[in-house]
């Protein structure tokens, strides 16, 4: 099967989705000019059921086309065991031996599939780019000091109580004049100030700021934002989406706006006015990749204003129980009939038809082959073309060629469904013997993988290998020996008169021995808890040091307190030795507290504590509540009052928390104002 079919079926997805949307925005755009008085919340909520759909995944098998049939890179009877009586009818009287082959996948591409390839480079590269931008934001954010100002955070503090937020928020400090005042931090977040407004702004006109960026953390805008992001990767080559993003953009800042006009008491020209000072007193503004903040160009920060000061200017307003009402039902209708349409129009009727093409390769070149046996779940497919929808068993046969068995799914909606395989010759011919003698053909496999071919190192019929020798009616002593498996020996009889005897068993295999060899980032004599869990059942096994287990495919879990849990797929594969499993646990960060004391004072906040590694290199400012990776530290304190005296080595060990309690002394003298201002802003 080629990769065409995948190819087409995201084209298609990406087609219905992008006209679905074209109609879907022209319906919102027509109902925002009809309700243009209405609130921004309104608006924004319209726009933003798009922006539902858009996350909505298509059905990829309801579209009126053909089904395929994908062979996987595994066998699926690795996880439905099949036998040959699943495939065969009930009466059949011939002869099969179920003999799975490699799949086969053709890289070929067509038109659609170059297209499809040129959609994701683009996307990999627009999400590199984004990943990029953030993670140099990060960067630059994490550097920023911590503004510690008692009469800013009191601020922040009543201006949290009356948005009733109680997440912890920090306030920090940009050294670039470009930077805007913007929120950012979807899990820790921070609003960020520029140096201008905190050294020359006074309190009542910081506020405006402090509750526009705090409506923000209300509505939880930072993670519709970053979803705006995603999406615009995915469908970056559509403009309708683009301009979606920036109407929810513009409503969302005029939310805010009203949000924050309105814990201000009404007073609108307290806010515009703060609005036109930060018109005034920079350039356009920018902020943090992917944060949300007051302003952005300055053109739109005017129309903002003019707003607000507009005598018609409604105000923020908790929307209705009719209006969540009626965006409900233009929600569900929409993309019900949109979600639904596709699949009415094209949902196949009756039964599908399976079609089939079996080839083989020999000397380079693909040979087309009509096996002697076709079969779903007994139904000869050459005489019944038509199935229901549904799991099937599939088995194609052909004498001198691997047989295929496996589990395959025919889906509902479509009409046709194409199976396309590839089958393999056998690896060692069948071994002319003379005249008396009878051929032999060995077929062997093994309980895991299920089904997969083995060769084993010994076939033998009274000791003598199968393979090599010729053998006459009678009865032997057969052996087979294959490395991790349970050695088989029994009686077999040759039949007389037989042409062609088939020796054909499953091997079951041996349990193996797990050593575990767990190491740890951070020296630790605990032994952690481990355990495996087969896949596709609940059974748990213990792990411990003589713990014996099948070959099979484990689910891994490894638990250690205060470090970060392993959870891996694992394939025990049969083997005689012991299966030896080699991981790294990596301590979980320890939270910092730290309780510094002076000789006259407690706690001072102009203390600043580094820890740094053994070379003195990597050198972290560390707070209270801060978290850090356990490890030995060289620990430093500097204050400009106090000294610490020598640095000290501490011991992080992995844990809950580690306490940093030490005392500082009072110097002879205090330096000058200008000195201490140079050490604590260094």
């Amino acid at each position: 099967m080629s990769l065409d079919s995948v190819a087409e079926n995201i084209l298609n997805h990406l087609w219905m989705i992008s006209w679905q949307i074209c109609i879907l925005a022209i319906v919102v755009w027509g109902l925002c000019k009809v309700f243009s008085r209405s609130s921004a919340s309104f608006r924004y909520w319209l726009w933003c059921i798009i922006l539902l759909r858009l996350c909505l995944p298509g059905d990829f098998f309801q579209a009126d086309r053909e089904g395929y049939y994908i062979p996987n890179s595994l066998p699926t009877v690795w996880e439905t065991p099949v036998t040959i009586e699943d495939a065969l009818p009930e009466n059949y009287t011939g002869s099969s031996s179920p003999i799975v082959n490699e799949p086969y996948i053709s890289l070929h591409l067509s038109f659609p599939g170059v297209i499809v390839l040129l959609w994701g480079l683009c996307a990999l590269f627009l999400g590199s780019i984004v990943i990029l931008r953030a993670v140099y934001a990060y960067a630059q954010i994490k550097i920023y000091p911590r503004i510690e100002d008692p009469a800013i955070l009191n601020l922040l503090e009543e201006c949290q109580k009356s948005l009733g937020i109680k997440k912890h928020i920090e306030v920090l400090l940009s050294p670039k004049e470009s930077d805007g005042p913007f929120l950012t931090g979807i899990l820790f977040p921070k609003i960020i100030l520029p140096q201008h407004v905190i050294h020359s702004w006074k309190e009542e006109e910081l506020a405006p700021i402090v509750l526009h960026e705090l409506a923000h953390l209300k509505r939880r805008d930072l993670v519709v934002n970053w979803l705006q992001i995603l999406l615009q990767i995915v469908y970056f080559f559509h403009p309708v989406v683009w301009y979606i993003n920036r109407k929810i953009y513009t409503e969302r800042e005029l939310i805010c706006d009203d949000l924050a006009v309105f814990y201000l008491g009404g007073k609108r020209k307290r806010y515009t006015k703060t609005m036109l000072r930060v018109l005034q007193e920079s350039n356009d503004v920018f902020s943090a990749f992917g944060a949300v903040g007051l302003a952005e160009k300055h053109h739109f920060l005017k129309t903002r204003i003019i707003r607000i000061l507009d005598s018609k200017y409604l105000g923020y307003k908790k929307m209705k129980k009719l209006t969540l009402f009626i965006l409900t039902l233009f929600a569900v209708c929409s993309i019900g009939v949109f979600g639904q349409q596709q699949t009415t129009a094209t949902k196949a009727e009756g039964e599908v038809v399976v079609t089939y093409s079996i080839f083989t390769v020999q000397d380079g070149k693909e040979k087309s082959l009509n096996p002697e046996i076709f079969f779903l779940s007994g139904v000869d497919v050459k005489k019944q073309q038509k199935f229901a929808p549904g799991e099937y068993t599939l088995l194609i046969s052909q004498a001198g060629y691997h047989h295929i068995l496996k589990k395959i799914s025919i889906p509902d909606g479509v009409k046709k469904f194409h199976i396309q395989e590839q089958i393999q010759p056998l690896r060692r011919e069948i071994k002319k013997t003379s005249k008396d003698g009878v051929d032999i053909d060995v077929v062997i496999d093994g309980d895991f993988p299920a089904g997969e071919r083995i060769d084993p190192e010994i076939v033998a019929l009274n000791g003598k290998d199968v393979r090599d020798n010729v053998f006459q009616p009678g009865t032997y002593r057969l052996k087979i020996s294959q490395p991790g498996y349970a050695t088989i020996e029994e009686a077999v009889t040759i039949p007389k008169d037989a042409k062609t005897f088939v020796i054909s068993r499953t091997l079951s295999t041996n349990v193996r021995k797990v050593i575990t060899q767990i190491s740890y980032d951070v020296q630790d004599n605990k032994r952690p808890q481990i355990t495996m869990e087969k896949i596709g059942t609940k059974e748990k096994i213990l792990i411990n040091s003589d713990t014996k287990i099948k070959p099979d495919s484990y689910l891994l879990h490894i638990y250690q307190q205060h470090y970060f849990p392993i959870v891996s797929k694992v394939h025990v594969w049969p083997d005689d030795r012991p299966y030896v499993m080699q991981f790294q646990l990596v301590s979980k960060p320890v939270r910092i507290r730290l309780d510094v004391r002076y000789d006259d004072k407690k706690n001072l906040p102009q203390q600043l504590v580094t820890l740094s590694d053994l070379e003195g290199k990597a050198v972290q400012v560390v707070h209270d509540n801060h978290r850090i990776k356990p490890g030995k530290y060289m620990l430093n304190i500097q204050h400009p009052d106090y000294t610490f005296g020598r640095e000290k080595y501490i011991q992080i060990h992995p844990g809950d928390q580690f306490l940093i309690l030490e005392k500082m002394a009072k110097k002879a003298s205090s330096p000058s104002g200008k000195e201490y201002t140079k050490l604590f802003f260094k």
